[in-house]
């Protein structure tokens, strides 16, 4: 889809590709701006295009194995205090960019992301690991934290322009391809979503999940926000400007807590916090205060300030029983949790004996209330009438009509 506009033109005849030197695009996502320290600067780096993983010079699109290669310079140059990603993508492909997100979360400089457009998808994934996210008011769309494939099945066409397309496979090499054969021979998608988008999805959520870990369930749906949804929700940490997103970088330049953007250590892991607050851990470097009306961000002074506040000379009692009480409520969850799957496991059951699955409901409790109705409705039926077995010896005489009217008026 990012292709179609350009390939369009291109039919058309209205533009010539031509080869565009990588340095010369490279140097045009680079800008330096001063910093409080006049002998440092702060590079932006722009990233303004689909995500992908190998750079293309005819599209001029760089990849993100270029974006690490130029990372690493601005890492090793001493005359650089920090980075700023100035993002607007809509995404993009999978492939490269966890690896592009492992890089920018062990960075060891200050680095930052910020957009006035769209960050989503491999875009979101690459700017949720730097240190911070800013976004400007009228940013377009944040998030879509999910995954997708399209697939144009072309041998129509082809056959049509006198074509037959012949693919044949190796006796041994039964599985090979074999989800994309499932889309062409018999238009079954769901092996290529569950052994292909499933797992990419599954890293992706556990990845967002590492890095912020007070992220709104509702944002791995794969749904987008503007910038005060995404504040509510925990995409982003601040709504800004461009160089709202330069003073964090120097900000977080003259923090004693920043060696790199990796998990912090557990001496700043704020344990008195994080058992009042519930949680098993509050990372500074993401630290914010969710609330239903909104999200208070932290620094890591402030932080430190509530946790010496927590301080009392009974703090190592409270501490362990509040963490006491914590490991009883998750047994408890894991419990009422096993219940709920062994009582559906016994009403699905109870379903198929009866011989009810095609009228299987999509819930455990719409399912106990069609099995209690499904008695009541049995239960008015009518009994089975008895037969009387004789054998051939038997002598059977005539009954007398009158003899069997209570039979009768009970079977009636």
């Amino acid at each position: 889809m990012s292709f179609a506009p350009t390939l369009l033109q291109l039919v058309n005849g209205n533009i010539e590709l031509e080869e565009k030197p990588i340095d010369k695009l490279i140097s045009n996502s680079l800008s330096e701006s001063n910093s409080q320290d006049s002998e440092k600067s702060i590079v932006v780096l722009s990233i303004k295009q689909p995500i992908i993983k190998y750079t293309n010079a005819w599209y001029g699109w760089l990849g993100s194995k270029t974006f690490i290669s130029i990372l690493k310079n601005l890492e090793s140059r001493s005359d650089v205090l920090g980075v700023v990603l100035d993002i607007d993508s809509g995404g993009g492909q999978v492939y490269g960019t966890p690896e592009f997100y492992d890089f920018i979360r062990n960075f060891s400089k200050p680095i930052v992301a910020y957009t006035d457009g769209y960050m989503c998808s491999a875009a979101y994934y690459i700017g949720n690991g730097t240190n911070y996210i800013v976004a400007n008011k009228r940013a377009d769309a944040i998030g879509s934290i999910g995954a997708y494939s399209s697939f144009i099945d072309f041998t129509g066409i082809l056959e049509k322009l006198g074509a037959k397309d012949h693919t044949f496979y190796a006796t041994k090499s039964t599985e090979k391809n074999s989800e994309v054969r499932e889309i062409l021979e018999k238009s079954n998608y769901e092996p290529y979503i569950k052994n292909i988008l499933d797992p990419m999805v599954e890293t992706f959520h556990n990845d967002m999940k590492a890095t912020r870990p007070g992220l709104n369930e509702a944002v791995f749906k794969g749904g987008t926000w503007g910038a005060e949804k995404s504040l509510e929700l925990g995409l982003i940490d601040e709504i800004g400007t461009i160089e709202t997103a330069i003073l964090k970088v120097v900000e977080l330049s003259n923090s004693d807590n920043l060696n790199s953007n990796t998990d912090m250590s557990k001496e700043n892991s704020f344990p008195k916090l994080a058992a009042v607050l519930g949680v098993e851990e509050v990372e500074a470097k993401k630290a914010n205060i969710f609330s239903s009306s909104e999200t208070v961000s932290l620094s890591v002074d402030q932080l430190s300030a509530i946790e010496a506040a927590l301080t009392d000379p009974g703090d190592s009692q409270k501490l362990a029983d509040l963490q006491t009480q914590l490991q009883a409520a998750k047994t408890a969850q894991t419990n009422a949790e096993r219940k709920v799957s062994d009582l559906d496991n016994a009403v699905t059951a109870a379903i198929t004996k009866a011989g009810l699955t095609e009228e299987k409901k999509a819930t455990t409790a719409e399912n106990v209330d069609f099995l209690a109705d499904k008695l009541i409705e049995y239960g008015a039926k009518d009994g089975a009438v008895p037969t009387n077995v004789t054998s051939k010896g038997d002598k059977v005489e005539e009954a007398d009509p009158e003899s069997t009217a209570i039979y009768d008026s009970i079977i009636n």
